[in-house]
C-alpha cells in the first residue's frame, strides 16, 4: 500500500528517525532521497531531508545515535 495514498494533496508529513550509532539510519535516508549509496560519518546532531511524492511533502529526520545525540528521544517518547 501506498502511504501517500492516505494523505490530502499538499500536506505534510514528518518522520523522526531514532536507533542506535551505526545502526545504518543516514544510510536507509540517502537511499530513499537519491537512491544510491553515500558514503557517510558519523551524524552529531541530526540530517534532514524532504521527499516530495504526489503532492505530500515527507520530511525525514535522522537523529544522530551517539548518546550526546539523544536530546530529544526522552521528549519525543513523552509526547507520543
Amino acid at each position: 500500500m501506498n502511504l501517500c495514498c492516505r494523505c490530502q494533496e499538499n500536506s505534510q508529513i514528518n518522520v523522526s528517525m531514532f536507533g542506535l550509532e551505526n545502526a545504518g539510519k543516514t544510510q536507509l535516508l540517502y537511499q530513499w532521497c537519491v537512491h544510491e549509496f553515500v558514503e557517510t560519518t558519523p551524524t552529531i546532531a541530526f540530517n534532514v531531508e524532504t521527499i516530495l511524492r504526489d503532492e505530500v511533502s515527507v520530511a525525514i529526520w535522522d537523529i544522530g545515535g551517539q548518546p550526546k545525540s539523544r536530546f530529544g528521544d526522552t521528549t519525543c517518547k513523552a509526547q507520543a
